[in-house]
């Protein structure tokens, strides 16, 4: 049995601070239940905030074990595309696109991956934060360090428009593991990314693999 843990600190537009903890015991091999439990969380979160339910939906598919990924070269190109991914939340259409996403996919020790978003909307989008699905504790973990200048890029304040390159050091993803061999045996290297705004409103997710 493994205990599925979410935290939830987001702030709505509203400015209202909401913060949700909760442990539910879950077998880690059933996707469905997974699926379904993070729906009611984040049912629970949002309430009172103004994401439709698009949004909701959207929210809630983005959490389950990745099985897949878009396969791309070091240039950006993509080989394979996964449908699933990669996707603009209903919440920021017409506000984000992607440019290109993560690149190169799969990548090995040492080479930075980097995912292009175009910024569309003028001050409509608040920040842009990356995070991870820590698959051995079944939680979300920030991969930015608000304390570190020098940590993977991140923006704090409304994004102008134009393109922006977000930088993720495999390493840093590695780290949540103990080591890089052990972030490539988890889940056979595949790893979900979810790039969320300062308000905890997720804006696209997609996987990258480690070699």
């Amino acid at each position: 049995m493994k205990a599925l843990k979410f935290l939830f600190p987001n702030t709505c537009r509203s400015g209202r601070v909401l913060s949700f903890k909760d442990f539910f015991m879950i077998r880690r091999s059933d996707p469905k239940t997974l699926t379904a439990i993070t729906a009611l969380l984040i049912l629970l979160v949002v309430g009172g905030c103004d994401k439709s339910r698009d949004q909701v939906d959207f929210e809630r598919n983005a959490y389950q074990i990745p099985d897949s990924f878009t396969e791309t070269d070091a240039g950006g190109r993509v080989l394979r595309q996964d449908d699933r991914q990669w996707n603009i939340a209903p919440m920021f259409q017409g506000l984000v696109e992607i440019w290109n996403p993560a690149y190169p996919n799969p990548t090995s020790g040492g080479q930075t991956v980097t995912i292009e978003l175009e910024i569309r909307g003028i001050d409509m989008v608040h920040g842009l934060y990356p995070f991870t699905l820590n698959m051995d504790k079944l939680e979300r973990y920030p991969l930015y360090n608000a304390g570190d200048p020098d940590g993977i890029t991140y923006y704090r304040n409304t994004l102008e428009s134009g393109i922006i390159f977000l930088d993720i050091d495999p390493y840093i993803l590695a780290s949540i593991y103990g080591s890089y061999t052990a972030a490539q045996s988890e889940n056979e290297g595949i790893h979900r990314i979810f790039l969320y705004d300062r308000h905890g409103n997720m804006i696209t997710y997609g996987d990258i693999k480690l070699e």
